[in-house]
């Protein structure tokens, strides 16, 4: 297995126990209150595992002036982001799943905007089949009577 795919699969079962702390331990609380904590947290574990990479020998590749503006607006638009997702969950009819399974289509974001926006080029008929079938997937389990929880 690759080092990027197990990096990879970390990140997705991270995520996925994120989802259910959400759902299960933070209902009720805002979006807007909760994301400067955590946000808070991940800055400070950020900076700390920063200093102990670089305390055993590594280097970071640190940024330059012309990545400012692009993590200035990578920062606002995880802000945008997490305000959608975290505050889907305190929303009537929420649930883990029809939640989690809408976020599957993400990848089907990212190849569209990409493409589109990125190299100017389509998609091929192969990906847009899968798109299909990815859309069909979120249809299905989002509005499945048995996920969703009444109003």
């Amino acid at each position: 297995m690759s080092p990027a795919l197990i990096s990879t699969l970390l990140g997705v079962l991270g995520y996925a126990l994120v989802n259910v702390i959400i759902a299960h331990k933070l209902v009720g609380v805002s979006a807007l209150s909760s994301i400067p904590v955590y946000t808070g947290i991940l800055s400070i574990s950020a900076f700390t595992g920063a200093m102990l990479w670089q305390g055993v020998g590594h280097t970071l590749t640190p940024f330059t002036p012309a990545h400012l503006p692009w993590l200035v607006l990578l920062g606002l638009l995880l802000l945008f982001a997490d305000i959608g997702y975290v505050g889907a969950f305190n929303l009537p009819g929420a649930s883990v799943s029809m939640i989690t399974t809408t976020s599957a289509l993400m990848p089907v974001m990212v190849a569209v905007i990409e493409r589109c926006f990125i190299t100017g080029t389509w998609p091929s008929w192969r990906t847009l089949l899968a798109f299909g079938l990815a859309l069909v997937v979120v249809w299905l389990v989002a509005y499945d009577p048995a996920h969703t929880q009444p109003a």
